[in-house]
């Protein structure tokens, strides 16, 4: 497969530069032996369209329309619509240089019919993947935004520690500073009612 893909690059290259035609059509019978080998059609469609265009760069028309119409019954047969629209499109300038212009137009019909319905599949693939994508999109937002409550409830209810943590705190402090001073009043409490029993003992003393 990689061989016959290569030997196809290859007469493309040829085909591209414009020289060198014949050894391009010799790199392609190679590549068209190859694929029919492991029975590789879109390699033989697209062997058969190329060699169709090397004919028909060669101005060899009757040549051309015979192999580019056996690459366009490949190509139809086992479905490979690139390769119909380039068998199509080549078949209806050839049938064009020959005067054949019914021919030709019907050729081109059919290229413009099956362009249009491949740009429309390839639209309705790029609004399905939109639409994919938005959904994706607004799960995401749905994700993120559910995290972001979680976080905000988690934030929360620290902050809601803290601060039963630090009225606690200054609750504890609060009833030490009162247990002190209850302690001080009642040590001072003690010390008056002493100093009062010697006073009254002092007083009956001197009575």
């Amino acid at each position: 497969l990689e061989t016959a893909q290569t030997l196809h690059n290859l007469a493309l290259s040829y085909y591209t530069n414009g020289d060198s035609l014949d050894l391009a059509i010799n790199h392609l019978d190679e590549s068209l032996e190859l694929n029919h080998g492991i029975k590789n059609n879109e390699g033989v469609a697209k062997d058969l369209i190329l060699k169709g265009n090397i004919h028909y760069l060669k101005k060899d028309y009757n040549t051309a329309i015979r192999i580019a119409e056996s690459g366009l019954k490949v190509a139809e047969k086992y479905n490979l619509p690139t390769n119909v629209l380039e068998g199509t499109d080549l078949l209806g300038l050839l049938y064009a240089e020959l005067g054949q212009y019914q021919k030709a137009y019907l050729f081109q019909t059919r290229n413009s019919k099956l362009n249009d319905s491949l740009v429309a599949g390839e639209n309705l693939k790029k609004i399905a993947q939109l639409d994919m994508q938005r959904t994706f999109d607004e799960r995401q937002k749905e994700t993120e935004l559910k995290h972001l409550q979680e976080n905000l409830q988690i934030e929360a209810e620290l902050k809601r520690n803290k601060l039963v943590k630090n009225f606690s705190i200054i609750a504890g402090l609060l009833f030490i500073m009162l247990g002190v001073i209850v302690y001080r009043n009642f040590r001072r409490s003690r010390r008056s009612e002493k100093e009062k029993e010697i006073l009254l003992k002092e007083i009956h003393h001197r009575v």
